[in-house]
């Protein structure tokens, strides 16, 4: 058992359930792709509190997942983050929740909501949280985004011109390249033949066809810049 901090300085039990996860039999749920997520003008992020642990286990499960402590053997009554069937479980059950829900998709604990108007926007908002109180979800108010015309959401930013990746994202891309490249040069002021210079521009067109354009298509190719200055 080993007991993680988060980044709001609370706390995780982490437990090894490598064992149970072997005998376990898989439940396959897809997460939904980006590509089909079109944020129109306005959305919000919802966040589930406590993520998979809103989930009670039954009788029969809660005896897989028990562990042993200085203070005795203890078992979770709701479901821990270590079982191999917890993504797909969730994923399937929030979809539930909030299905016939026009302008609305969840990946795992996010929930993300969109409209053409603001006032599409808030009743489409106004039902996903009428059903998550149905089924006495739990959630964190701190971390959830409303009526914004950009919002991040599963490592991409989600707007009305679409979905972009990060800033941050990017940068590494970028940074990535500039390493490629540097080793392939060896070191500032070697000088390069025309097959490696050749490698370089390769790798700068492949890195990035990968990145797409961000908000104001300013995302521009860094590798041959970072070349010539080795060279």
């Amino acid at each position: 058992m080993v007991v993680a901090r988060k980044k709001d300085g609370g706390v995780r039990l982490c437990v090894n359930l490598k064992d149970v996860n072997k005998a376990l039999i898989p439940e396959r749920y897809p997460l939904p792709k980006m590509e089909e997520l079109n944020m129109k003008v306005s959305g919000a992020i919802i966040d589930l509190k406590w993520s998979y642990l809103q989930l009670p286990l039954s009788k029969e499960a809660r005896q897989l997942t028990a562990f042993v402590t200085h203070e005795g053997v203890f078992q979770f009554v709701r479901l821990p983050f270590d079982l191999a069937t917890g993504p797909s479980a969730f994923q399937r059950i929030v979809s539930v929740i909030i299905d016939g829900i026009d302008g609305c998709a969840n990946i795992l604990d996010d929930i993300l909501v969109w409209g053409r108007t603001m006032a599409e926007h808030d009743e489409r908002l106004r039902r996903v949280l009428q059903r998550l109180d149905k089924y006495n979800a739990t959630v964190r108010a701190d971390k959830c985004v409303i009526g914004a015309s950009e919002v991040e959401f599963n490592g991409h930013r989600v707007c009305a011109s679409g979905i972009l990746p990060l800033t941050s994202t990017v940068y590494v891309y970028s940074y990535i390249l500039f390493e490629v490249c540097f080793r392939i040069c060896g070191h500032c002021g070697a000088t390069t033949s025309a097959a490696e210079e050749g490698r370089c521009v390769e790798l700068d067109s492949t890195m990035s066809a990968r990145v797409r354009r961000d908000q104001t298509g300013s995302h521009k190719s860094t590798g041959s810049g970072s070349f010539r200055r080795l060279s």
